[in-house]
């Protein structure tokens, strides 16, 4: 026995599969208190791949390490340095410490009219804006 599917049963199928898919990932606010940050290392310092910047549980050497810091990274604005180091967020919205002498204020060489913004995205991520004043 041969089984076809008719035209308006297939059209049903499509468009109720399209609802069940996910909403695109966007923004949801922006982060009140952080600032953009990049890393800040020597040629050097980028090749060591034994020793990576890392981000730290604890404003001290030798703090549990919880994992290498992005290129990109958001910091806690005015905010003093601790022991030589700042608070950064990972991307899970976790808080860490960075080594302040790893970092400098956000600038794209390429572009130096954009601006970074930390910001909260729809799936609960650290995420970034990147726009033009």
């Amino acid at each position: 026995m041969k089984r076809t599917l008719s035209f308006p049963l297939l059209v049903v199928a499509a468009l109720t599969s399209s609802h069940a898919m996910a909403a695109a990932r966007h923004v949801v606010k922006t982060l009140p208190g952080y600032s953009c940050a990049m890393l800040n290392l020597t040629h050097e310092q980028e090749m060591d791949f034994n020793h990576p910047p890392m981000l730290y549980s604890e404003p001290r050497d030798g703090a549990q390490t919880m994992g290498g810091a992005a290129e990109v990274l958001a910091v806690k604005s005015d905010t003093a340095p601790v022991n030589g180091y700042v608070p950064a967020l990972q991307m899970n919205m976790k808080s860490g410490w960075v080594k302040q002498a790893l970092i400098k204020p956000y600038a794209a060489a390429a572009d130096p009219t954009a601006r970074c913004e930390p910001v909260l995205m729809s799936d609960g991520t650290q995420g970034f804006s990147y726009h033009h004043d």
